[in-house]
């Protein structure tokens, strides 16, 4: 016990659980891998045709090397992984390539029919994986004895990659780019919805949430879109307001801004859930639509002329795409559930997250390890499925508490 506490880092762990994600470094140590890129103003409209050179470049720069071998490719059938599935069947027709799907049991987030259309489409072999709540209970020991990252959604990948392994794969494919490059989380369309200016609200040192989200100043888009919950621990930390937290964060403008944030939380995360598990098994992890040129021209782009995917979509469709795959998201709105992507739904994450504590679980043995602000939340973060109970859970049962 004592040993195993010792090596934690926990100012590592505390950024985890703030921040519901992988940390940039593993409260477990160990080496990760951070993507760098140079950002540019976003001054220019984008020209499919400059965009089509561009992707073309990136996944034969990628794949190059990597003719002969067996590949994987992780498959959703959405429009990431298909355009990088279409690309892949132009540049190296004889590549020895073999799709994988996830199918996690919900049939609300089902999206196999659309995986089997895209391969049958460029007559490559399908391989479902079935993930479901108990699969992947089963899987956690095998996990974190090979990982150092305190992430639920380590173990699906990790089981994927179990999958990989199986069949001899030589190297993995991930899709991993259009989301941040062309505007499609829901903070991308918060940032397009955004009123006339409506000045930030503090109550107290606490941002009035509901006043600012759709309204107003770079600001008040900042800290409730981007940092509020981290934030607000700071604020109460260090005695500060939040223009210094903004100050710190803040570059450029807000699009810049955004994008960098997502780049670096959630790509430079992304990549290394999907790649420390396939690398762990020996495999070579791949993500050609992350070639920095690339990137870089993505992110010159004017906000409005990216949003949504409207470049890749209008390609697709210039390469005669099936239109079922290609419109997938395309009428997306606030607050609707229709963009599925490789993840279950809340129902299940709260499902699954409860699975990690017995109903009798011993507090007193979460307060040994974990600060107050984890020992307040946990009942709370258990009953949303909330990420940081996923992550509190894995811990433990690593560290055989529960």
């Amino acid at each position: 016990m004592a040993t195993m506490l010792s090596k934690i880092d926990t100012e590592a762990l505390e950024l985890t659980l703030q921040n519901g994600c992988e940390p940039l470094n593993s409260p477990l140590g160990g080496k990760t891998m951070d993507i760098k890129l140079d950002f540019v103003k976003p001054v220019f409209p984008v020209d499919v045709y400059k965009l089509e050179k561009k992707l073309y470049e990136a996944v034969h720069k990628t794949m190059e090397e990597h003719e002969g071998k067996k590949i994987a490719i992780n498959l959703s059938g959405g429009v990431d992984s298909t355009l990088t599935l279409h690309m892949l069947r132009e540049l190296f027709p004889e590549m020895d390539l073999t799709a994988y799907h996830l199918y996690f049991g919900d049939p609300s987030r089902d999206e196999r029919k659309y995986a089997m259309k895209a391969a049958g489409y460029y007559k490559i072999p399908l391989k479902l994986i079935h993930m479901d709540i108990h699969k992947q209970i089963e899987l956690i020991p095998d996990c974190v004895t090979a990982s150092n990252v305190v992430m639920a959604a380590n173990v699906y990948s990790y089981g994927t990659a179990k999958a990989m392994e199986a069949d001899e794969i030589d190297v993995v494919l991930h899709s991993l780019g259009p989301d941040e490059y062309f505007g499609a989380y829901a903070v991308d369309k918060r940032f397009y919805e955004r009123r006339p200016f409506f000045g930030m609200v503090q109550t107290h040192g606490r941002i009035m949430r509901e006043l600012t989200k759709r309204h107003g100043t770079d600001k008040a888009f900042f800290v409730n879109n981007l940092a509020i919950a981290p934030a607000e621990r700071h604020v109460n930390k260090h005695k500060y307001g939040m223009d210094k937290w903004y100050d710190d964060n803040f570059t450029e403008n807000m699009w810049i801004t955004l994008k960098r944030w997502q780049w670096e939380k959630d790509m430079g995360g992304q990549y290394r859930l999907n790649a420390q598990p396939v690398e762990h098994l020996g495999m070579k992890s791949v993500a050609p639509l992350l070639e920095k040129n690339l990137a870089e021209y993505c992110f010159s782009c004017t906000p409005l002329s990216v949003y949504n995917k409207a470049p890749i979509r209008e390609l697709m469709r210039g390469w005669n795409v099936p239109e079922e795959i290609v419109r997938r998201g395309e009428d997306w709105k606030i607050g609707s559930d229709d963009k599925v992507g490789w993840c279950p739904s809340d129902k299940y994450y709260q499902s699954f997250t409860k699975k990690f504590f017995p109903d009798n679980y011993d507090m007193r043995l979460v307060e040994e390890v974990f600060t107050s602000y984890v020992t307040r939340n946990l009942s709370k973060w258990i009953t949303l499925g909330d990420r940081r109970a996923q992550q509190i859970g894995l811990l433990l049962r690593m560290l055989e508490l529960i």
